[in-house]
């Protein structure tokens, strides 16, 4: 049965997949109707794009690129840069009926800004588009800085079988930054993202698959082992290139709906091994401010010469960090395939965040799919894939990472979730817990039996009673007359005014043991009487015996030792036998409540019998069954990898699986 179980797992899952309507592989991408790109040169076609260019305000219709910015190899007319940088502002722009693409920008080292212009019913021809990207409406290709911001799009896409069109395609080194756009996302009839971010040399088909099938067909969650998995491509010879291994039990701690992973040692997160570039002065910036005050000193000249002469345009210059960032806020994408892919392959280290986005996927890939990214923030989202278990994957590097406060919407398992396992003291029941605090603000709770509980502190008040009445009784040496109090002896166990006090308070024409249980039962614990200070060393006696002729025997032997005197016996037992003095009342009273406590204890855990006392567990009761591994594909968000994940406060489908993360905080409803 053993060999077998791995081929059920399989067979399920992939009866689940049928079941929900995902099609594993959807088949080979169909070919593009035109193999070439097309020449881009019936729209705005720029190249050798050097200093400063701006390309604003323009209407392009029924053409085959709207808008085309390629580098210094982009044309034969065009010369090798002479300074490496410059800056590239694509602004205000309309381009409509564009039939390969509205924009394509492939410039060299630069600072691109793309922001504020509105694409519509584009890319209606397919073609094979960028190497490893493939077709996109807008593709901005580079290394420098780069800024997406406030741009429409439209009503793009062909209707082409198994083609493949994204909407926004950006593979670019350095910095970039995707804010306040508006996508719409109709694809081809092979689906693809709605924005697609590279930020590293990916395998050629990775774009591909992850466009149209399930993230975690493509990208399998690996099994964890107990010694920790090693990152892909990296040998694990340091901390950061290894990733958490499965936790033990005491590792974690589960309360209700809050999870929480200690870590086991101590924590690298992988940002901290790159070093940092040194920091360079803002040479431009000097510059310019050295032209304008040479410039206040020089003569006059024509209008004509002051041209000719005029000065290179000062440039940026971005550098290209081995530590980087990607930003994604408050866009608005609706795609037919994924709503955002982010993926690297582990160059270099890049840190995501992804925050106030509207995240829809209409097919039944998945919403959104980071991938081999460092630090990252993943924060008021809001994603939605109807079609699919699995809408949100993150794999991330050995950093920190924190998925807060994001709605996620997505298909439901089709088998039930199975129950979560607590412990009998979490559940609503109504028996009788126990809180012990432990320290540093935990407490340990022991579920109570309350007949239990009551028939131990009953027993312990029928043993003093018995032995305090068993004992007066016994002290009667002759019956009393009629009508008269009993007559309580006092050679040798009780001297004379316990003797008169004992015999002031027994009630009149009443049985000796009825009249002793009565008085335990009205005699006051607090007040300085003999009669009190009897019952109260009864009771003391009591608590270390079990039958009530010990309790007697010990009873007689500590009031000869104290010459009849119950105030001096009660002193000598616990000054004594419990090493603190009567006059002691708070240590007194604790040593009474440990005493309870210990007994309640033993209650709870132990169980009577012939052959002395047992374990509870050795009585009949089972143990608790361990919690079966949580199944990845069966929650809305996959969490893989990281140094330090908080997954707090997030409303999601089929909820949060977070693994092989060394430290690790949960709290989602």
């Amino acid at each position: 049965m053993t060999e077998l179980e791995p081929i059920l797992a399989v067979l399920r899952k992939a009866l689940e997949q049928l079941a929900r309507g995902e099609a594993p592989d959807p088949g080979d991408v169909g070919l593009p109707v035109f193999d070439t790109f097309p020449s881009p040169a019936d729209g705005l076609f720029v190249s050798g794009v050097q200093g400063r260019v701006r390309l604003a305000n323009n209407t392009v219709r029924d053409t085959v690129t709207g808008i085309t910015a390629l580098g210094a190899a982009g044309h034969l007319l065009t010369e090798a840069p002479t300074d490496p940088g410059s800056l590239l502002d694509v602004e205000g722009n309309r381009l409509e009926g564009c039939a390969v693409a509205g924009l394509r920008l492939r410039p060299d080292l630069s600072v691109t800004v793309v922001s504020g212009n509105h694409l519509f019913a584009c890319a209606g021809l397919p073609t094979a588009g960028e190497p490893g990207l493939g077709q996109a409406v807008a593709t901005l290709v580079g290394s420098g800085e780069l800024v997406v911001k406030g741009n429409v799009f439209l009503e793009s896409g062909n209707s082409l079988s198994q083609a493949l069109l994204h909407e926004v395609a950006i593979d670019w080194r350095g910095e970039t930054v995707v804010r306040g756009n508006t996508v719409r996302h109709a694809g081809s009839g092979g689906g693809g993202a709605g924005v697609l971010i590279v930020t590293d040399t990916l395998p050629p088909d990775l774009v591909v698959k992850l466009s149209r099938v399930p993230f975690l067909a493509t990208d399998p969650v690996p099994k964890p082992g107990t010694e920790g998995r090693a990152v892909l491509g990296k040998a694990a010879t340091s901390a950061v290139a290894t990733l958490a291994s499965v936790p033990r039990l005491e590792d974690l701690v589960q309360m209700g709906s809050l999870k929480q992973r200690f870590a086991a040692g101590p924590v690298l997160n992988r940002a901290l091994t790159v070093t940092a570039p040194d920091s360079t002065p803002a040479l431009r910036a000097c510059t310019a401010a050295t032209r304008y005050l040479s410039a206040t000193a020089t003569r006059v000249r024509p209008a004509l010469v002051d041209f000719l002469v005029r000065p290179l345009p000062l440039v940026p210059r971005p550098l290209v960090k081995a530590k980087r960032g990607v930003q994604v806020e408050g866009n608005d994408i609706t795609a037919r395939g994924p709503a955002l892919l982010l993926l690297g392959n582990g160059g270099a280290v890049i840190s995501a965040a992804v925050s106030g986005n509207e995240l829809r996927s209409e097919g039944g890939v998945g919403a959104v799919y980071l991938r081999r990214a460092d630090s990252t923030v993943f924060s008021g989202n809001r994603c939605q894939c109807l079609d699919a278990v699995n809408v949100v994957v993150l794999r991330v590097e050995k950093a920190p990472v924190t998925f807060t406060g994001n709605v996620v919407l997505g298909a439901e398992t089709v088998t039930p979730p199975r129950p979560v396992l607590r412990p009998p003291w979490t559940l609503p029941a109504d028996k009788l817990t126990l809180q012990i605090p432990v320290g540093g603000g935990s407490t340990l709770g022991v579920p109570l039996d309350q007949e239990l509980l009551l028939g131990g502190l009953q027993r312990r008040r029928d043993v003093a009673s018995d032995a305090f009445s068993t004992l007066l009784a016994e002290l009667v040496t002759q019956p009393p007359p009629p009508q008269a109090r009993a007559e309580v002896p006092t050679q040798g166990v009780l001297d004379q005014p316990t003797v008169e006090d004992v015999r002031s308070k027994l009630p009149a024409t009443m049985d000796v043991r009825l009249g002793a249980r009565t008085l335990y039962g009205i005699a006051m614990t607090k007040d300085d009487s003999p009669t009190s200070a009897l019952k109260d060393l009864v009771d003391r006696v009591a608590m270390h015996a079990q039958r009530p002729e010990d309790v007697q025997g010990q009873v007689r032997s500590v009031l000869a030792a104290a010459q009849g005197d119950p105030k001096k016996a009660l002193q000598l037992v616990d000054k004594s036998v419990l090493g603190i003095d009567s006059a002691a009342s708070t240590v007194k009273e604790s040593i009474l409540n440990v005493s309870v406590l210990h007994e309640v204890l033993a209650d709870s855990f132990y169980t009577g019998g012939t052959a002395g006392p047992k374990p509870v567990q050795d009585a009949g009761v089972q143990a608790f069954p361990l919690e079966p591994p949580p199944d990845p594909y069966a929650h809305s968000v996959i969490i893989l990898g990281g140094s330090r994940v908080a997954a707090v406060g997030n409303a999601t489908t089929s909820g949060v699986h977070v693994q092989e993360a060394d430290a690790v905080v949960e709290l989602n409803p």
